[in-house]
């Protein structure tokens, strides 16, 4: 099993490193609340607050688990199989989750909150599974949209189509090993950001409630 794990990080690192740098970038230019991408994040905003409504009907710890585990795992099985479609859902997807996180944090930070903090309390702590499974599951995604774009390429250069069927054969062999990771992945975030993160959070802003009362 871990050999397989091991095949399937060093197959992909150059389309995880690819990926990790289309959602850094889309951080800057949210962070920057760039014109272009503000519409784009303040849609993504009315879709999580709708999510969040659909929380507040049930607040229990494991209604919260359930709605976020389950759509960080559809999100990110649609960005994997739809990077069939020329890879552009899974590139766009990671541009937009980019830019939404920076955005977010941009408007705390006019708002009087330390990013740093947010960062720290609110994203990391499942940020560190979460991140990655998605990362993870657009880089396959867009590696699927690269294989489709050189499968027609093959069409006209024959003598590169054994090459490319022995890649299609991998990436199938692959795709069961993926999604385990990417699902255990999201399954340790979701049980972290409904169970630790908001105790996290409500201890931070108690700290800020008490050291407002003392100045």
């Amino acid at each position: 099993m871990f050999s397989r794990i091991r095949a399937l990080w060093f197959d992909n690192k150059w389309y995880f490193l690819a990926a990790s740098l289309l959602l850094i970038g889309g951080f800057l230019i949210g962070f920057m609340k760039l014109p272009a991408v503000q519409q784009l994040a303040e849609n993504m905003m009315a879709q999580l607050e709708q999510i969040a409504k659909s929380m507040q009907h049930d607040k229990s710890s494991s209604a919260a688990f359930w709605l976020i585990f389950t759509n960080n795992v559809l999100s990110s099985i649609k960005m994997m199989l739809l990077g069939l479609f020329f890879a552009v859902v899974p590139i766009f997807g990671l541009f937009a989750n980019g830019v939404l996180i920076g955005y977010v944090l941009e408007q705390l930070y006019q708002g009087g909150a330390s990013p740093l903090h947010v960062f720290l309390v609110g994203l990391l702590p499942h940020g560190l599974f979460e991140l990655p499974a998605v990362v993870f599951a657009a880089a396959l995604g867009i590696r699927y949209g690269v294989l489709v774009i050189r499968s027609l390429g093959a069409i006209w250069r024959t003598e590169k189509a054994a090459q490319v069927k022995q890649d299609w054969r991998a990436n199938i062999r692959q795709f069961p090993i993926a999604v385990c990771m990417v699902v255990l992945l999201l399954l340790v975030a979701a049980l972290v950001e409904s169970l630790i993160t908001p105790r996290l959070i409500e201890q931070f802003n108690w700290h800020v409630s008490t050291s407002q009362m003392h100045m």
